[in-house]
């Protein structure tokens, strides 16, 4: 018989398997749909059997955004390398979107978290590299840096 602090890491290590592939299913998801088309909730469950409501309303609630509508272009994992100081630095931006005057970095997170301020502190390393190679390789335009929390429904803004 398996000791209780043995199936407690067990549980949550499968925990954990299951919060990374829930957040690839919706990264593979996201990387799929054409962000010029609109879909509805019939259309996602059908065509991505894995969603959970709570994620089709999330993915349709970022589809309808302002954010997202009236784009020039839309880029979906845009990898980067950059020299720095520490040698090279490499990453995959999950969206770039360019509008008129600005570009605009999304990075989709499927973490449970509810408060805001966790994900403006455990991410803000990551969007601040993504911005600053955004900022070097679109001057002149205002590059603007959000997370997308599927849990919330909501874009979190980075003001750097």
């Amino acid at each position: 018989m398996s000791s209780p602090s043995k199936l407690k890491n067990n549980f949550s290590l499968n925990f954990n398997r299951f919060a990374v592939d829930k957040g690839s299913y919706l990264h593979k998801v996201m990387e799929e749909l054409d962000f010029t088309s609109k879909y509805d909730y019939d259309f996602l469950k059908n065509n991505y059997s894995k969603l959970s409501d709570k994620n089709i309303e999330s993915i349709i609630c970022f589809l309808n955004s302002n954010l997202i509508q009236e784009n020039i272009g839309v880029n979906k994992e845009v990898s980067y390398y950059e020299k720095n100081i520490n040698g090279l630095v490499n990453g995959y931006m999950d969206l770039v979107v360019e509008k008129e005057n600005e570009i605009i970095l999304i990075d989709y997170k499927s973490d449970i978290n509810e408060d805001k301020e966790y994900f403006l502190k455990e991410y803000r390393l990551q969007i601040k590299s993504y911005y600053d190679f955004l900022i070097k390789h679109y001057p002149g335009k205002k590059v603007r840096a959000f997370i997308y929390s599927f849990n919330l429904k909501e874009f979190i803004e980075f003001l750097f």
